[in-house]
Order: structure tokens, then sequence, then C-alpha cells
């Protein structure tokens, strides 16, 4: 069942659409991701449901109640921004209860209810530390504890990993997909990171210039984008115009571009003479830990080709060898777009 609804939601800055009549349904418990390059307007999106921005067009829908022109505060709904927005002169259980005492909970309650939400993000014991001793992680843990022990119906996350170092950000995803799913709360996610929306997501909507492109879960995204865009910014794929498709291959017709992902290509070595379907040479290779990265040059296109970094790979080629590019067709990707 849905609990969240955007209906024809459009936003203009100066007369540029951030927005352009997008229509959304998030169900109840899902995790759901808004995914894309900076300036597609995902943020935007993402105030427009928070209340901090009010939208020129459509409508917002809440548990079936019309919340387009509710005020921030009447909305229940928690928000963690880029920033993690933290007071600077309270301690961490001031920061946690904040929320609480605005409600005028009982101090005793407010206690209880900090113990639990301070274990539930794995700060037990960290009542009085200030916010300047914390770890970046910490903070974050910090932000999401306040914004849930206010309960809110839906919680929406601004880039919240983006100011985390890359092995920090690994175990942050794990840990905020964990908590998500224990207290079963309906997430809205903003990012442009690839990797993150499909480590986290039920499913995936990727935004482009004010539009939405595309909405399912990360593997049909990734399996069947809708178009060259997707195809590009989801994952690492070899793009190319029809015109310049380097193999003999029928495309299917009004096709503009085609598809091919590194890891749907193989080589095969080409000894001295021999002549193969799609001969070309290696211009470029580099070992990426559990991978093999190949650029190979075919009738004068780049292509990209990764193999797993195992024995049987292990080919010996080099710079300037001469492979046969192999492809199944089942896996070429064509688009009218």
């Amino acid at each position: 069942m849905s609990l969240l609804e955007l209906r024809n939601i459009s936003k203009n800055y100066a007369n540029h659409p951030a927005c352009n009549d997008i229509s959304l349904a998030i169900d109840e418990g899902e995790f759901f991701t808004l995914l894309g390059p900076s300036g597609c307007g995902k943020t935007t999106l993402l105030r427009l449901i928070s209340g901090l921005v009010k939208p020129d067009n459509g409508q917002i829908f809440l548990a079936k109640r019309n919340i387009t022109e509710l005020a921030v505060e009447k909305r229940n709904i928690g928000m963690v921004f880029q920033n993690y927005a933290l007071f600077p002169h309270f301690n961490v259980f001031e920061n946690v209860a904040y929320g609480l005492k605005l409600k005028k909970v009982s101090k005793k309650t407010i206690k209880a209810k900090v113990a639990e939400y301070l274990d539930l993000v794995k700060l037990t014991g960290y009542d009085n530390r200030k916010i300047s001793e914390l770890s970046g992680g910490e903070q974050q843990r910090v932000a999401l504890a306040r914004t849930l022990i206010t309960e809110p119906s839906l919680l929406l996350l601004d880039e919240p990993f983006s100011n985390l170092d890359a092995k920090l950000r690994d175990k942050m995803r794990v840990e905020l997909k964990s908590i998500q799913r224990r207290i079963n709360i309906t997430t809205v996610f903003v990012t442009h990171d690839q990797s993150e929306a499909f480590t986290l997501s039920d499913r995936i909507a990727v935004l482009n210039e004010g539009q939405c492109i595309q909405v399912g879960s990360p593997s049909k995204i990734y399996a069947d984008p809708a178009n060259s865009f997707v195809a590009a910014f989801v994952g690492e794929t070899n793009l190319f115009t029809v015109q310049d498709f380097p193999f003999n291959y029928k495309i299917a017709p009004l096709s503009k571009f085609v598809s091919v992902r590194p890891q749907h290509i193989s080589i095969q070595p080409l000894p001295s003479g021999k002549a193969g379907d799609h001969p070309g040479i290696i211009v470029d290779f580099k070992t990426n830990g559990a991978l093999l990265e190949y650029q190979i040059k075919l009738k004068n296109q780049l292509l990209k080709v990764v193999v797993l970094n195992i024995l049987e790979n292990d080919q010996r080629l080099a710079i300037g060898d001469s492979v046969n590019v192999v492809i199944n067709p089942v896996n070429i990707q064509a688009f009218v777009s």
C-alpha cells in the first residue's frame, strides 16, 4: 500500500524546471531512492515532500492525506540533512532529546527514549559527549537518532554519506539499512552515487534535468534501462550511436544508441596472420583488484572490456596485442533516445 504519493509535481526556479510533472507512489516500509546527477531535481523533490518548498503544480499525499499546503512541523516527516544540522552547544543527549522536549514529553520518558534510540544507532554511553568530540559517522548517527526518536511517518535522507570517507560510507550504508529494516520506516533517500542506491534501495527513481526517467528495482534498472542516459549513468557501459557501433550485428529499426556492458564482452588472443570476426588491438590495460580492465581499439572506436582477475583469465595479454572481440547479441541493448 502506498504511504507517499506525488501527483504531477512541478517546481520552477527562474523559469527553469527543477521538477517537471513528476508522479511517484512509494510503498509503506519501502526504501526508495532518488538517483541522478547534480542539478537533476532530486533534492528539490525531497524538499517539496518535507514542506520546505511548495510546488508550483501538483499534489502530495501522505497516508492518503493531502499535505501539499501543510506546514513542515505538521507533516510528521523526519529529515536528515547533508550536514546533519546538529546543535554544537548541546551534547549528544540534548541533541537527541530536542524533538521530544519541544513536544513537552516528560523527563522520565525522554530519558528512556534517548537510551532506546542511542542503542538503536550503536551510541550507548555517548550521552554526555560534545558534538565536536564525535567522528563524522558518529555525528551522522546522532542526527539519525534525533530524527527517529519523534517517530515520524516518513524519513527523508539528503545525501547523508557525502561527508564520510569511502570505508566509513560502506559501513554506514549497512547500518542504515539494518536500522530501516528493524523499525520498518518508509524512507526516501537522495544520492548521486549509484553504488549507494543499489546497496540500499528496494526501488529507485532515476532523475535527469527535472524529469523522472525510470522507476524500478535496482536489478530492473541495471538490466533494462529505459534509455541511453540511464544505461550510461547506472553502471559502466560502452555507449555508441548506431552509426559508430563497431560490430556487424543487426540493430532494431529507429534505434539511435547502442549499449554493451564491459563485462558482457570477451576477448580472445588473435595469433599473427589470423583473421577474427571483430579484430581489435589492446591499447590500455590495468589490474583493478578483482577485475582486469582492457581498452580495445576496434574500427577506430574504443571499447572497455572487464573480466574477473582469476587464473583462467590470465591470458598474458598486453598492450599492442591483437584480439578477437566476442559479444553475445542478447547483451546488446538499443535505444531510440
